[in-house]
């Protein structure tokens, strides 16, 4: 296993995790989503959900959940760093 990944990441399939990103009162407010690069680097990237919380910035990005459970969220997902590009679709990463 890669050894920079959290204990709690969610394997969600080709090379792709997620953790869960909380407030105080355990809300689910966002994801980091952890992905191997083309040169098998760990890179990541926040995303926000479009939910009721003061920790998300008015301006910033937001995905709409689709589903909680499993996980579905939209629009697609692009890491600015990499330009890997999927979406989040019934708990499971689908390439773009």
């Amino acid at each position: 296993m890669i050894e920079e990944l959290p204990e709690d990441a969610v394997k969600i399939g080709e090379g792709v995790w997620y953790t869960k990103i909380v407030d105080k009162n355990e809300n689910w407010i966002g994801i980091v989503e952890w992905h191997l690069n083309s040169i098998d680097n760990l890179c990541e990237g926040f995303v926000a959900f479009d939910v009721e919380t003061d920790y998300i910035p008015a301006h910033a990005a937001k995905w709409t959940v689709e589903s909680f459970d499993p996980l579905t969220i939209s629009p697609s997902v692009l890491c600015t760093v990499c330009n890997h590009h999927g979406y989040i679709r019934d708990g499971r990463w689908v390439d773009c």
